[in-house]
């Protein structure tokens, strides 16, 4: 028997893309990358609402001073935002003074904050902090560094080796301590009172003590304080001298 050839069925019909949705994915893949572009591109921020506070640099270096020289300077702060922006200044230490004309700014407002700073100790890397402190709820504090180097001035530098004054129980002494006084000037220092509180000091007078201007081999003065049992606030020395950068020095005395 003759068979005649097999019939071969034909192949399924080839799929057509479906352009249409390829060309609407592909467009929206562009439009995004579009719009990420333009929201990352610089100088494209959002705008916040409310106080936002702004300072023109994070930092001042006042270069190098002899102590006991001044030097003023100042930065500029910016409310950006759509609110009243209130300014609090924080210095942390009573050698750097900040001000400004008013704590208020209103938006858009720019206003100066003048600087003043005076050389108090040696250093080589003198480092103080100015904290400005305002109403911006993204930013509330902004640590403001002040550095350069204090170098050795003019006249007489009253050092307290024994600052803080402890009053260690397990020492031999005790109640007793020594106060330690010298002079890192170029002349002589006049020390002129020292007052206790809550303390007595023994065997006090007016002493006048050279300065070589080097720590080694060079003359301290010192005397006794003895603590006043039953005090109950705080315990501190006064001292008093012609130093010009702290004429009254305060020491804490601490008990251990």
């Amino acid at each position: 028997m003759k068979h005649g050839p097999t019939a071969i069925p034909d192949a399924a019909p080839a799929r057509r893309p479906a352009t249409g949705l390829v060309c609407t994915k592909f467009i929206s893949a562009i439009a995004c990358a579009l719009l990420l572009l333009v929201a990352c591109a610089p100088g494209k921020t959002v705008k916040r609402t409310g106080p936002v506070i702004s300072l023109s640099a994070d930092s001042w270096s006042f270069g190098t001073l002899k102590r006991g020289e001044k030097t003023a300077g100042e930065i500029t702060v910016n409310n950006a935002g759509t609110d009243t922006l209130s300014i609090t200044l924080y210095p942390t230490c009573d050698c750097l003074e900040a001000r400004m004309d008013t704590d208020r700014l209103a938006p858009g407002e720019s206003l100066p904050i003048y600087l003043t700073y005076l050389g108090d100790e040696i250093k080589n890397k003198a480092t103080k902090t100015l904290y400005v402190d305002s109403n911006d709820q993204v930013i509330p504090r902004i640590a403001f560094k002040v550095t350069g180097k204090v170098v050795a001035g003019d006249g007489p530098h009253l050092v307290v080796i024994t600052d803080p004054l402890l009053l260690d129980p397990e020492d031999p002494h005790y109640p007793e301590a020594k106060l330690q006084l010298h002079n890192m000037g170029d002349q002589h220092l006049e020390i002129i009172d020292v007052r206790c509180f809550g303390c007595t000091v023994d065997h006090w007078e007016p002493v006048s003590l050279a300065g070589p201007g080097s720590l080694m081999g060079a003359p301290i003065w010192g005397c006794k304080v003895r603590k006043i049992e039953g005090w109950t606030g705080t315990r501190w020395i006064e001292i008093e001298t012609d130093d010009p950068v702290y004429p009254v020095k305060k020491v804490a005395i601490l008990e251990l």
